[in-house]
């Protein structure tokens, strides 16, 4: 089977494959080793175009009348074995297995359900940030739950629509917000829509599958009191993380997981990789920010800035979200809330980490900065892409963030 590789240097990725060209005296296969440009430069419409290509070559090989004879003894067997109701499915597989070997050299490779999505997750590893690729984890590992473990081991184009609204319905039982739904089956379709350009099914059993109506909740902002009440309510590593979030309008993973090396205090900017994104991360070191964490930084400058909350997960029973809710109620503020569909669903609340986010660029908009500046602070330009921020640029965005206002934290 074919297999797609870019070497150093080059644009496009070049397709590798191997097919039978004759036969030596004591019958074993002599196989030659084929190289081609495939002309595509993402790796997944290379791997269709190197399909494409082995195929071709493929119809050039020459079928010879030894193999034709081994195709009727095949042929043969599978009938008897078939007529004394001997063949089932995985002998049969075998048999096609072998005739596929003979006629294009390599035996057909069979994805069951649970390989094909196994295979599509382990390829999620590397090309998606960790958050992202816990995600697809979980609804994967939530769908192949949801099917009979018969059905799991069947060949991946037996699925059907009914085992996609099997899994739909199931998350709508378990009280999953229909955003929340919508994801799961959305994420379905891309397994499945990766396996049609490779000839793995014919059809994508979940287009046919229509989105749930979301009732979207509107994220609440803190004002300028409320955040003041957030910092006095805070205790320990909170309170610079709330200052932080505020701030920068970063989110809540990427504000617990920084490094004092992200501080850059000489030249007054923070520098961080998304999580959401993995693109590095260049802003503006507001002036209470680099009062309160300046005096803090230990003496080699390494290591998590927010000890107790570094690498803790958002969900949870004991997640960031219900600490950063407790901090709520403590401080008496209260967002609307909206109560689980379902026992196993999750109260939501217009009021959370990420309402800082939108907070910060409330306060910008506020403060009179123009949108595309705000864009550019909110959105997490990429610093790769945009070769750092020119000096000018970067002063440009200094001053929107002067314009927020200054925060001090009480010493404990």
């Amino acid at each position: 089977m074919a297999s797609v590789h870019r070497p150093d240097g080059y644009p496009f990725y070049f397709a590798h494959f191997r097919l039978p060209v004759g036969k030596k005296p004591d019958g074993a296969t002599i196989w030659k080793q084929f190289k081609r440009s495939t002309g595509k430069e993402r790796p997944d419409e290379a791997m269709v175009e190197a399909k494409r290509i082995e195929r071709e070559e493929k119809k050039k090989s020459t079928f010879t009348e030894e193999s034709a004879l081994e195709v009727m003894h095949l042929l043969q067997s599978a009938g008897k074995q078939a007529a004394r109701g001997l063949l089932n499915q995985q002998s049969a597989q075998a048999f096609l297995s072998k005739l596929t070997e003979i006629s294009i050299g390599e035996p057909l490779v069979v994805y069951t359900v649970e390989k094909w999505f196994s295979t599509w997750l382990a390829g999620k590893d590397k090309s998606r940030s960790r958050g992202t690729y816990l995600r697809y984890q979980g609804i994967v590992d939530g769908f192949l739950a949801s099917l009979p473990e018969r059905r799991k081991r069947q060949p991946l184009e037996s699925l059907t629509v009914g085992d996609i609204e099997a899994f739909r319905d199931a998350e709508i039982a378990a009280g999953k917000s229909a955003s929340s739904v919508n994801l799961a089956v959305k994420t379905v379709r891309s397994v499945l829509k990766r396996a049609v350009p490779l000839g793995l099914i014919k059809a994508n059993p979940a287009d046919a599958m229509d989105s749930l109506p979301e009732k979207r909740i509107v994220k609440s902002t803190f004002d300028l009191p409320a955040v003041r009440a957030l910092l006095t309510a805070a205790e320990g590593d909170w309170k610079g993380a709330i200052l932080v979030g505020y701030l920068t309008g970063a989110r809540l993973g990427d504000v617990t997981n920084l490094q004092w090396s992200s501080f850059d205090f000489t030249g007054r900017r923070l520098i961080f990789t998304a999580g959401k994104t993995g693109q590095s991360v260049e802003l503006p070191l507001h002036e209470s920010l680099k009062a309160h964490f300046e005096p803090l930084v230990p003496r080699d400058g390494k290591g998590p800035v927010f000890v107790t909350l570094t690498g803790k997960t958002a969900g949870g029973r004991n997640g960031l979200s219900r600490q950063f809710s407790a901090l709520l109620k403590k401080a008496g503020i209260q967002g609307k809330s909206y109560e689980a569909a379902g026992k196993s669903g999750r109260t939501r609340n217009t009021l959370t980490f990420h309402s800082l986010r939108h907070s910060f660029n409330s306060a910008l908009a506020n403060a009179g900065v123009a949108q595309e500046i705000r864009m550019k602070l909110t959105g997490h330009l990429d610093a790769k892409v945009n070769s750092i921020y020119t000096h000018t640029e970067l002063e440009t965005l200094r001053l929107a963030i002067g314009k927020l206002p200054e925060i001090t934290i009480q010493p404990v």
